[in-house]
């Protein structure tokens, strides 16, 4: 769980060195990973070291390094917030077996359409970077940067 990842002073996965994981550039591992059992909850791990991480309405930022198969999430450098994990394939195992796994890459037309949440608040992604939806009654409009 994110909370874990935000919250915890150090962690250990556990798992000893049985990850199956090979040494990968941050380029490789870069990318979305989802909580298997919260896809809600989900980090994005950028190919310079730094993270964003995303629980229910909380969001957080930070850093990540690497050791072989190892990694060191940090999301509070002053409290020394870190959370470690290893690298398994195509997802992170990170502290109590908490699993994300990569989502894979998505063409620009598989993210347009129209996404509406419980609060029927709505937003329409267009093939040409371009995004109109509602919130609480306001209609708003703008550009977006496809993956």
């Amino acid at each position: 769980m994110l909370i874990c990842i935000v919250g915890i002073a150090s962690c250990d996965t556990g798992l000893g060195d049985e990850s199956t994981a090979t040494a990968l550039s941050n380029g490789e591992i870069a990318g979305a990973y989802v909580e298997d059992t919260q896809p809600n909850n989900y980090m994005i791990l950028n190919a310079n070291g730094t993270l964003s991480a995303y629980e229910g309405r909380t969001a957080g930022t930070g850093t990540y390094t690497r050791e072989g198969a190892t990694i060191t999430l940090v999301t509070d450098p002053k409290r020394g917030s870190t959370t470690t994990g290893k690298l398994d394939k195509n997802a992170l195992i990170l502290t109590g077996d908490s699993r994300w796994t990569k989502k894979a890459e998505v063409s620009d037309g598989e993210i347009t359409g129209t996404y509406v949440n419980d609060k029927n608040q709505s937003i329409t992604l267009n093939v040409d970077g371009t995004f109109s939806g509602q919130a609480e009654g306001t209609a708003f409009d703008g550009t977006y940067t496809p993956p």
